[in-house]
């Protein structure tokens, strides 16, 4: 029998017990942040694994993040989306399908519903916006926050529109974590696809 070296078995343990706490690819890094949000570090997108949401019947596809909980529903919200763990305000993702009255521009959409929304949601503040090119009418996009009983959340709604109808996605977190979503949320957000009639 041959004599196996003692250096060499526990070299190889060693490797194998590096391996085993590597994170598991395609899955984002657990984010860790200050209650304030000051040392908040940005999910990188590319790491995150999607699956392609398909509703035929209100006509969108929709990117969400595999691990993510997901639920169709056949009333506004049409889809729930949420991370492992989330709470109540998230990280989580909402998509809404509306008829409208007449025909809007994403951008008019939006902005018309903002006097709604600073009705119905106390001090609503609106942080930014703008309008994306897509072929056809474009993706509208606002950034706002608001307290949510006394917690501060941050959220961003990007919307396409078609003829008599609107697609509207939503995406929120607690305010100390949304920097970190951000850039995930863009990419589900602008992800946002009106199929083809």
């Amino acid at each position: 029998m041959r004599r196996v070296n003692v250096w060499l078995i526990a070299a190889a343990l060693l490797a194998l017990s590096n391996l085993g706490v590597q994170s598991c690819p395609g899955r984002p890094p657990e984010v860790k942040v200050d209650k304030d949000g000051a040392n908040a570090k940005s999910i990188p997108v590319e790491s995150v694994e999607f699956t392609v949401h398909y509703d035929q019947w209100k006509q969108y596809t929709l990117k969400v993040p595999a691990d993510w909980d997901l639920e169709k529903r056949s009333e506004n919200p049409v889809l729930f989306a949420s991370a492992p763990g989330a709470g109540i305000d998230g990280p989580l993702v909402n998509v809404v399908v509306e008829s409208l009255t007449q025909r809007m521009d994403p951008y008019q959409y939006l902005y018309a519903n903002v006097p709604a929304m600073q009705m119905s949601i106390k001090d609503l503040n609106i942080i930014e916006g703008g309008v994306e090119p897509l072929p056809g009418s474009g993706m509208a996009w606002i950034h706002y926050e608001y307290p949510n009983d006394g917690k501060p959340v941050e959220a961003m709604s990007f919307c396409q529109t078609r003829d008599f109808s609107a697609w509207v996605v939503t995406t929120k977190a607690p305010k100390a974590m949304f920097e970190s979503y951000k850039a995930l949320f863009k990419a589900m957000g602008g992800s946002l696809r009106i199929m083809p009639r």
